[in-house]
């Protein structure tokens, strides 16, 4: 995830996962946003330039399990 800390977008860099779903969820455990990114996809881009400042959590969900990363929005 770059970059971290961030103001108005944020990367998801995930390679060669075979991704099916990323949700990104606040500190309260509430998902703030859903996607499907395109299959074959290797990086997703996320505007976060109007959330509110603070810790978020990437849960990617792909063929080898679930895979969660935390990234602050300034």
């Amino acid at each position: 995830i770059f970059p971290n800390p961030t103001t108005d977008k944020v990367n998801l860099q995930t390679g060669d996962l075979h991704v099916q779903s990323i949700t990104i969820v606040n500190t309260l455990g509430q998902a703030v946003q859903q996607m499907t990114p395109t299959f074959g996809q290797k990086t997703t881009q996320i505007d976060v330039s109007n959330w509110s400042s603070g810790m978020y959590t990437a849960r990617i969900t792909s063929d080898k399990g679930v895979l969660e990363k935390q990234f602050i929005v300034q």
